[in-house]
Parts: structure tokens; C-alpha cells; sequence
């Protein structure tokens, strides 16, 4: 949730909240889909704590990019506006294929994700393609920031089938 909200505003505020026409980094949203099928046998298989490891640390994946290419230094940069928005654009797509994965178990925040990508319904199939030069509406907090022990007790409910 919160690569999102790191990226929503630049795209809103400089882009008209229109994404890019393409990603900064192709071939790290690819490693994101080449992912896909270990979540879909651990969801099959209803080893919903591996399923949730295995998103997680695609969000580590996700959040590390972010920090690594700093969007809120970018944007005080001069002429890197087509930097700073292919990599805002890299960072909502990232969020998007984590909620795609997530939506079996958060279809609440799903939705709400889906009001802000202004593509409904997510569905499994979404997470292929990235999302490209298309319109976002205003970012809208999701949740809020969980901790190790809230973490701990949503995968033992998962593990549990809740």
C-alpha cells in the first residue's frame, strides 16, 4: 500500500494521473508474473501462509525498487519527468500485481484498489500485463500500517482457512 501511495501523487499532480506508456524496469514487473504460478498452486493447495510469504516478498521487491530510484528525488530534478513518471508508473503496476494476488484474501481493500486504478474488476488474468498510459483516480489510504505481531496473526488465520 504504501508503494502507492509513494507514487500516486507525482502521477496525479505531474501527470494528470495518466500513467506511462511504458515501465522503467520491463524485466523486474516479468519476475513479478513469473511468480504468479507458485501463488496460484499455493492458493490451489490451500497453503495460504506460503502464498502469503510469497507475496510479501515481492512487496520487500517492490518497496526496495522504490527506495532504490527515490521518485521524491527524481521530481526535484530538472528534465526527468519522463523518469519520474515511467518509474511512478513501475511502481503502481507493482501495487497492482500484489493486489491482484491479495484479493483472495483482502477483497474489501481489493475494491477499494480497483476504485483507485480505475480498472474493475481486478482479476487474476489482470496481473499479465502492466497497466500503461491509462487513467488512475486520486490515491485514498487503504489501511493502515500493520505490525509484525498483526502480520503473525493474519497468516496463522490464513493458515487456518479464515
Amino acid at each position: 500500500i504504501n508503494i502507492a501511495s509513494r507514487c500516486s501523487g507525482f502521477i496525479k499532480k505531474r501527470f494528470a494521473g495518466q500513467l506511462a506508456t511504458s515501465l522503467d524496469d520491463a524485466d523486474l514487473y516479468q519476475q513479478f508474473v513469473s511468480q504468479k504460478p507458485a501463488i496460484t498452486s499455493a492458493f490451489e493447495q490451500r497453503e495460504y501462509a506460503s502464498a502469503m510469504r510469497q507475496i510479501m516478498q515481492l512487496a520487500d521487491l517492490a518497496n526496495q525498487y522504490i527506495n532504490d530510484k527515490q521518485p521524491w528525488v527524481i521530481a526535484k530534478q530538472d528534465g526527468q519527468d519522463e523518469l519520474l513518471h515511467k518509474v511512478c508508473t513501475q511502481g503502481i503496476n507493482l501495487f497492482r500485481f500484489l493486489l491482484v494476488m491479495l484479493k483472495p484474501v483482502l477483497p474489501a481493500m481489493s475494491e477499494q484498489a480497483e476504485t483507485f486504478l480505475n480498472e474493475s474488476p481486478l482479476n487474476w488474468d489482470s496481473a499479465d500485463q502492466p497497466l500503461l498510459n491509462h487513467t488512475i483516480k486520486p490515491f485514498k489510504p487503504l489501511m493502515t500500517r500493520i505490525d509484525e505481531q498483526q502480520t503473525a496473526a493474519l497468516l496463522d488465520d490464513a493458515n487456518q482457512g479464515a
